[in-house]
């Protein structure tokens, strides 16, 4: 179908006045008539497979994270050499978790390569590796995500946490607390600030970190899980000294066994 200049430019508009917009259900409309008109148009295909990842989200539906993938999987078919499509796709991945978490991690060592300077490239990377509970590659890639990116306080505090990881304790709250300082009303830096404190068993400050998270977003799911942790542990806390045992920290305890992927041995889940 040969292009009307002037609907395609009016097409473009729209989607770049929508961009950065909640609207997905619009931006997928605008962008698959702008596909219609030119197949191979880049900025249409990531505007397209972003939007069906944000209806994915809403919906929490398989066949909306299938249709995004494919949306992907059509854009690296043309371009196999942009970051942004792979970032996507780590994204699929991390939707589903589990054994997916492999090929997270490898969409993401594949953005890096192309833009090793992109500091939430690094980022999420250190966290595919927190999440799998390797400390030393998470602190190593937070660290660069870091340094990348010094004003990025929520990048600091994840770091805090892997060295937590490594039992680095005082460095550990170091960083966390001038993360915090830096950025005393960020959600994200406040739970995390309470996920080092509850790791470290200091239930009470972090059942305020937490508590101060979940005033900034009280729908949040994720937080509301926090503070159900926080009830958990503080009853394991009271059957220990019950019992007459020492409560030892969840840093601690947790030990450092792989969760999910073994780079240097079978892909096998390790619960």
């Amino acid at each position: 179908m040969s292009a009307d200049p002037e609907q395609f430019e009016r097409l473009e508009a729209e989607l770049r006045a929508l961009t950065g917009s909640h609207r997905h259900d619009l931006i997928s409309d605008i962008a698959t008539r702008i596909l219609t008109l030119s197949p191979y148009n880049g900025t249409a295909l990531y505007a397209l497979a972003s939007a069906q990842y944000g209806i994915a989200c809403q919906t929490q539906a398989d066949d909306d994270f299938t249709r995004m993938r494919g949306t992907i999987e059509q854009a690296l078919g043309v371009y196999p050499n942009v970051p942004e499509f792979y970032y996507l796709l780590y994204h699929y991945y991390l939707w589903y978790g589990g054994a997916q978490y492999i090929q997270a991690r490898d969409c993401l060592l594949t953005a890096i390569n192309m833009r090793p300077q992109d500091a939430d490239f690094h980022r999420q990377l250190g966290e595919i590796y927190l999440i799998n509970r390797e400390a030393d590659k998470a602190a190593k890639y937070l660290a660069q995500a870091a340094q990348l990116n010094p004003n990025q306080a929520e990048y600091r505090s994840r770091l805090a946490l892997a060295l937590l990881r490594q039992h680095k304790v005082a460095e550990s709250v170091q960083v966390a607390e001038q993360a915090l300082h830096d950025a005393p009303n960020d959600m994200q830096v406040l739970d995390t600030v309470g996920m080092i404190y509850i790791l470290q068993g200091d239930l009470d400050k972090a059942d305020q970190f937490f508590r101060d998270a979940m005033r900034l977003d009280p729908t949040y799911n994720y937080f509301q899980q926090h503070m159900d942790w926080i009830q958990r542990e503080l009853k394991d806390k009271q059957r220990r000294e019950a019992d007459g045992r020492r409560y030892t920290p969840l840093y601690i305890r947790q030990k450092g066994t792989k969760r999910f992927f073994d780079e240097d041995g079978p892909n096998t889940i390790a619960v």
